[in-house]
C-alpha cells in the first residue's frame, strides 16, 4: 500500500517538476545539468518499473528517488518543505495474482513404509514332465503247475438209422440179399419177448458234442522236492601273479673272529679261528666268506696290532679280489708315535654283490702287521645280506 501511494506521488511529483521547467527555464539554467540528471533517473524507473521482480527492491528505488526529488524541489526554491504525513487512505484494491515462483527443491525422502500385505498365492504351475522308467526288476520264479481240471462231458450224439424187422428164419441156406424195407404198419400189441437176436451192426459215431466250459483252477499242488545239486563247474582261469612285496628281515648272516697270534704280511689274508653263527652264507676255508645270491650286503670288520715299521696301518675288504669301493680304513693313530702296543681299526661297508663271489679281509699297509694276542678278539668280520 506504502509503494501505491509513492508512486502515485512519484508521477505527480514529476508533472511539477516538468511544469515548473517549462516556465522557469531562465531561472533555473544553472541548474540545467542537475535537472537534466534527474529526469534520466525518472526515466529509468518510470522505463523498468513493470520488469523489477523483487518488490522490496523497487519500494526501495522509489523511495530513494521521491527523496531526491523533494530535496532538489526544496533546494530550488519549487516546494516548501513536506508537510506532515496526511491521514491512511482507504485500502485499495488487491492487485493481481503475481506469476508462479520457481519450484522448491525436492525434499528428503520419507522413510521406507511397512511392508505392505502378502499377496495372494500365485496360481500353481503345470506339473513337471514324468521321469524316466525305472529298469525291469528280475522276473520271479514260475508257481507251480495246478491241477488239471475236469471238464464237462458233452452229450451223446443222436443214434444211428433203426434197425429193421427181424425176418422169418428160413431154411437155412444161403443169406439172400436184404430186400428193401416196407413202411411201417400200425405197432401191434406187444408181443411175447422173442429170443434175443443177433446184435446188428454198430451205428455210424455222431458227432463230438461241444466242448463244456473249463472247469475251476484247483488248489495249487504241494511244492515238489528240491532237485539234487547240480554239476560243480569248471575251475576257472588262476589270476596272474601279483607284484612280489618288499622283503623284510634279514637274509643271511655270517661271523668269524680270531684270538690266536698271527702275523699278517702286506697284501695278506687274515685267518680266523672261530666260526661264529652263520644262515645262508658260507665259509670257504679259514680266510674266506662265500656270498650266496645276487643282492646287497652290509660288512663290518675289526682288527687290533702293531705294524712292523711306519704309522698307522691299513686293511680293505676285497671282492674276489678286487677291492671293494669305500672299504679301505686306518688306524686312528693320526702320526703319534710307532713304539704304542697296538693299534684298532674298525671299518665297515654296504656292497651290492654278486652269487658265489668270495670276500676276504686283506692288509694293506706296506708292512706286516703282528695281531695282538691278550685273550680277545684281535680280527673279526661279519657279513649280514640286506636284500
Amino acid at each position: 500500500m506504502e509503494f501505491c501511494k509513492k508512486s502515485t506521488w512519484l508521477k505527480g511529483a514529476t508533472l511539477v517538476l516538468f511544469f515548473s521547467f517549462g516556465i522557469s527555464a531562465e531561472v533555473h539554467a544553472k541548474h540545467h545539468d542537475a535537472d537534466h540528471e534527474l529526469i534520466e533517473k525518472i526515466a529509468h524507473v518510470l522505463e523498468y518499473q513493470d520488469a523489477l521482480k523483487n518488490l522490496e527492491a523497487e519500494q526501495k528505488l522509489v523511495n530513494d528517488i521521491a527523496d531526491a526529488i523533494d530535496n532538489h524541489a526544496q533546494t530550488r526554491g519549487l516546494i516548501g518543505p513536506r508537510g506532515p504525513k496526511g491521514p491512511k487512505g482507504e485500502k485499495g484494491a488487491t492487485g493481481a495474482t503475481g506469476a508462479t515462483g520457481p519450484s522448491g527443491a525436492t525434499g528428503f525422502i520419507g522413510p521406507v513404509g511397512d511392508a505392505g500385505p502378502t499377496g495372494a498365492t500365485g496360481v500353481t504351475g503345470a506339473t513337471g514332465a514324468t521321469g524316466a522308467t525305472g529298469a525291469t526288476g528280475d522276473t520271479g520264479a514260475t508257481g507251480a503247475t495246478g491241477a488239471t481240471g475236469i471238464g464237462v462231458t458233452g452229450a451223446t450224439g443222436p443214434s444211428g438209422a433203426p434197425t429193421g424187422a427181424t425176418g422169418a428164419t428160413g431154411a437155412t441156406g444161403a443169406t439172400g440179399a436184404t430186400g428193401d424195407t416196407g413202411l411201417a404198419g400200425a405197432t401191434g400189441a406187444t408181443g411175447d419177448t422173442g429170443s434175443t437176436g443177433a446184435t446188428g451192426a454198430t451205428g455210424v459215431t455222431g458227432a463230438t458234442g461241444a466242448t463244456g466250459s473249463t472247469g475251476a483252477t484247483g488248489a495249487a499242488g504241494a511244492t515238489g522236492s528240491t532237485g539234487a545239486t547240480g554239476v560243480t563247474g569248471a575251475t576257472g582261469v588262476t589270476g596272474a601273479t601279483g607284484a612280489t612285496g618288499a622283503q623284510g628281515g634279514v637274509l643271511g648272516y655270517i661271523f668269524s673272529g680270531n684270538t690266536v697270534a698271527r702275523t699278517i704280511t702286506d697284501n695278506g689274508k687274515v685267518n680266523f679261528n672261530i666260526e661264529g653263527t652263520s644262515a645262508g652264507i658260507l665259509r670257504s676255508g679259514t680266510d674266506t666268506l662265500q656270498v650266496p645270491s645276487d643282492g646287497t650286503y652290509l660288512i663290518e670288520f675289526h682288527a687290533r696290532g702293531k705294524p712292523a715299521s711306519g704309522d698307522a696301518f691299513k686293511f680293505e675288504l676285497r671282492d674276489n679280489g678286487t677291492t671293494i669301493t669305500g672299504s679301505q680304513f686306518a688306524a686312528d693313530i693320526q702320526g703319534l708315535v710307532g713304539n704304542l702296543t697296538s693299534q684298532v681299526v674298525d671299518g665297515f661297508v654296504i656292497a651290492t654283490l654278486s652269487g658265489g663271489h668270495s670276500i676276504t679281509l686283506v692288509n694293506v699297509s706296506g708292512v706286516s702287521v703282528a695281531l695282538t694276542v691278550d685273550g680277545a678278539l684281535n680280527a673279526a668280520i661279519k657279513i649280514i645280506q640286506l636284500a
